[in-house]
């Protein structure tokens, strides 16, 4: 199968599309969350480049087990380090970044508040947001 990430909705400030996207991403199988925070990355620093004045968020939602690497010359063991180093990147480069951990509150694995603080951002667990809390907390942003 494809092991890298897509964009599957360009930079917008429009709350219901993005919910609307949200809610039909699939889940599950491969995790190429490095290669989805570097194309995230990229992303924002394109659209900086067109408008410094822009306040990009970056909001990540996961279960914290990547499984695929950046590198590919990595072993499986190295995932995790390799991630919080791009994060540590993204967080030197000050992009605001809510991130959100999936898994089940009793299983917590460490991975995703790790990345929230070497990006310098706001760490949730998803039982947090019931019914749009998610966008309410994005929109306050």
């Amino acid at each position: 199968g494809d092991e890298s990430a897509e964009i599957v909705l360009q930079p917008t400030s429009s709350l219901p599309l993005a919910q609307k996207c949200l809610n039909s991403l699939p889940v599950g199988g491969a995790t190429p969350f490095g290669h989805g925070l570097m194309k995230g990355w990229q992303m924002i620093k394109t659209e900086r480049r067109k408008d410094p004045d822009i306040r990009p968020l970056m909001v990540i939602l996961s279960d914290g087990e990547p499984n695929v690497a950046y590198d590919e010359r990595l072993t499986q063991n190295k995932i995790v380090e390799e991630l919080l180093s791009i994060g540590a990147l993204i967080g030197r480069d000050r992009i605001s970044s809510l991130i959100i951990e999936t898994r089940p509150l009793r299983e917590p694995c460490g991975t995703m508040r790790g990345l929230a603080e070497v990006m310098g951002g706001s760490y949730f667990h998803s039982s947090a947001f019931k019914n749009g809390d998610l966008l309410r907390e994005v929109a306050a942003f």
